[in-house]
């Protein structure tokens, strides 16, 4: 009986490491990535601040932190003409002519 327990349990971890073996292979691979793949360019990006000039057409998806502004809450603005806006690009203030979209005049870094 003392020499079956040893054989036996020698016998048990010999079939064992083969079945062990075995599930290793078995579980799904996965894909690696080669270093010369490289991801697609976002196309809208709003991270990346355009700046604007006087003259420059205004597109408000270039503008990063868009939103209207308010002349009257904003020392030094006067009031906007007829077809007229201010917005707000960035830390700018941008004056723009709502018929022809074009940036009239450009208040640089009102916002900090």
């Amino acid at each position: 009986m003392k020499r079956l327990l040893p054989l036996a349990l020698a016998a048990a971890s010999m079939i064992a490491m083969p079945v062990a073996a075995q599930a290793k292979d078995q579980r799904p691979q996965s894909h690696q990535i080669h270093k010369s793949y490289k991801a697609p360019a976002k196309s809208h990006q709003k991270s990346a601040y355009q700046r604007f000039n006087q003259g420059d057409r205004f597109d408000r998806s270039r503008a990063a932190n868009y939103r209207s502004v308010n002349y009257r809450t904003v020392r030094g603005l006067k009031a906007p003409g007829r077809n007229a806006i201010y917005v707000r690009a960035g830390n700018d203030i941008l004056l723009i002519n709502t018929r022809t979209n074009r940036v009239v005049a450009v208040y640089h870094d009102r916002f900090r």
